[in-house]
């Protein structure tokens, strides 16, 4: 009875809200900021599914990518690394002609079979959506749960750049009864 009292009260009693509004110091219209939007193109995960469901140990499957690129401008020479890359750079982090490593990415649940971890695509346009197949394999000693899986896009820009952006997508891994 006492919970039921305190709850009908609280829920009655009232309070005073103010909010000061002054007129702007300067006279004038003002023009609002605009976003800085980056004039380069944004490679990005739009789907992705498995030929075999559920992966399990030791399964053999065909992953497939729908990549699009949501920038504002073209993506050259792109390439996909499945466990993640990095874009080869000097000491003062200039990025140096051909240098796509996948050498260190992690591939110790799901790895590569039949070729490399790394995939050439070729060129997306703004706005254009291409898919890209890796045949993967599920590490036998894998145990049942999520595993994200990096992914590193590498390309070169308009203007030449190369350009490196990382993204993730998670796979489930299952043990079925025996």
């Amino acid at each position: 009875v006492n919970a039921t009292a305190l709850m009908m009260k609280s829920l009655t009693e009232t309070f005073s809200l103010s909010i000061v509004i002054t007129e702007p110091s300067a006279s004038g219209n003002f023009a609002t900021a605009t976003p800085n939007i980056p004039q380069r193109p944004q490679l990005v995960v739009t789907g992705y599914r498995t030929d075999i469901d559920p992966l399990q140990p030791g399964s053999i499957f065909k992953l497939d990518l729908d990549i699009k690129n949501l920038g504002m401008s073209d993506a050259s020479g792109v390439s996909v690394v499945f466990g993640g890359g990095a874009v080869t750079t000097d000491d003062m982090g200039t990025p140096q002609p051909g240098g796509v490593s996948g050498a260190g990415g992690d591939m110790s649940t799901f790895a590569p079979l039949g070729s490399s971890n790394i995939v050439f695509i070729g060129d997306i346009n703004k706005e254009f959506v291409t898919s890209v197949s890796q045949q993967l394999v599920v590490n036998v000693t894998a145990q049942p749960g999520a595993y994200p899986l990096k992914l590193s896009f590498i390309y070169n820009d308009a203007k030449g750049n190369r350009i490196g952006d990382d993204q993730i997508i998670t796979l489930l891994g299952y043990s079925l009864p025996q």
